[in-house]
């Protein structure tokens, strides 16, 4: 390989990286939206306490039957597949993003720390309230239109938390309900 060759190798990778590096997790937020991150395994515990964790809204999303929790619906650290529920580490930042194809819109409130309940039941519901994900029963990314993002969201204390949507929860999810419910697990 000649010396022009490797370094026009070398300006070719460099350029390549340079175009995966806006949409890494590195760097400064792109285009004055926080900058988040996406994973890519079922249900690890992630740290994102720095840069945001993006949960994922939808119909897209489909239910999951976790081992500790049960059925699960429309809630995914995954930019597609299944429901899961989001492990993540106490302090951790998420933002909810409503991607789903079918251009409805979503929330996410909190039910607090004991369980799913009978019925919708958060006090906030479609109006965005709070900035911190804990037992409480008011915070609320209020109405999220397709494509809109939530406010950024701390992880409270350690815990799990459930949450839904005002618009798609009716009763506790099941198997084949599709109750719009998911838990936050703060480790």
């Amino acid at each position: 390989m000649t010396k022009n060759s490797l370094s026009a190798a070398v300006g070719a990778a460099v350029f390549a990286l340079s175009g995966c590096a806006a949409h890494s997790d590195a760097g400064p937020p792109m285009s004055g939206l926080p900058q988040t991150q996406d994973v890519a395994l079922e249900s690890p515990v992630i740290d994102a306490r720095v840069i945001p964790l993006t949960i994922h809204v939808g119909f897209d999303h489909g239910e999951h039957t976790d081992r500790t929790f049960g059925p699960v619906y429309f809630y995914s650290p995954l930019v597609s597949g299944t429901a899961q529920v989001i492990r993540v580490r106490t302090g951790s930042k998420v933002v909810f993003v409503n991607d789903d194809t079918s251009g409805i819109p979503h929330t996410a409130s909190g039910f607090g720390p004991t369980s799913f309940p009978a019925q919708f039941d958060n006090k906030s519901g479609m109006r965005r309230a709070g900035t911190t994900i804990n037992s409480s029963l008011t915070w609320s990314t209020g109405t999220l239109l397709h494509g809109q993002r939530s406010q950024t969201f701390t992880i409270g204390a350690r815990g799990h938390y459930f949450f839904g949507c005002a618009f798609h929860y009716t009763t506790r999810p099941t198997a084949v309900n599709g109750s719009m419910g998911d838990v936050i697990v703060s480790m």
